[in-house]
């Protein structure tokens, strides 16, 4: 599935979207919370040993994809082609499985701390979210070719802000605060006739 998305059919023509990746995530979500929901567990264990394997997976990743910032070339190149490496895909298993072993107790703690709060209001309209973040990083990887390290740093910190954009308007359309809102003239008429 991966590599027939990698290869043939990307959406974007530098490949940053894998319709099959996405896909393979959303499958593996539903059937885990199905299952969840269903039995009242989830079929995975937890377990010290895959813990340390995904530690093992996923810290290496992750010094690799930051080595940018450092001025050192990734070798995996996952920021300049993310998608077409099933490594990617691992790694995000890795981090997946590694979060889910958080206890429920620690997780509702930080969901009140300040940046996990915002970073729950974002994943609760993820959908919107993701096609913002997507139309924001491809006009900035054309826009942000002559900056500088620091400067790109800083457009992404504002971009991630930004999210909060996208995300709000959902919340409120979900609301329905946009169909309360009263046409244009609809107070001078009623002020009119009344």
């Amino acid at each position: 599935m991966w590599l027939g998305g990698s290869a043939a059919f990307t959406l974007h023509p530098a490949g940053f979207f894998n319709l099959f990746a996405w896909q393979a995530y959303f499958v593996a979500g539903q059937y885990l919370g199905y299952r969840g929901v269903q039995s009242g567990e989830c079929g995975l264990k937890k377990s010290a040993g895959w813990q340390v394997a995904c530690l093992l997976v996923a810290v290496p990743l992750l010094i690799d994809r930051h080595l940018a910032l450092l001025g050192r070339h990734p070798l995996l190149e996952f920021s300049a082609r993310p998608n077409h490496n099933p490594i990617r895909f691992l790694d995000a298993a890795c981090l997946g499985y590694l979060v889910w072993c958080v206890p429920r107790t620690v997780d509702l703690k930080l969901m009140k701390v300040g940046f996990c709060r915002f970073v729950n209001f974002l994943g609760r309209h993820s959908l919107q979210v993701v096609a913002f973040s997507l139309l924001i990083t491809s006009t900035e990887k054309h826009a942000l070719t002559g900056f500088s390290g620091k400067a790109r740093l800083i457009v992404a910190v504002v971009n991630v802000l930004s999210l909060w954009i996208p995300a709000k308007i959902h919340e409120l359309w979900r609301e329905g605060a946009f169909n309360r809102m009263p046409a244009k003239g609809t107070r001078e008429r009623a002020q009119a006739l009344g």
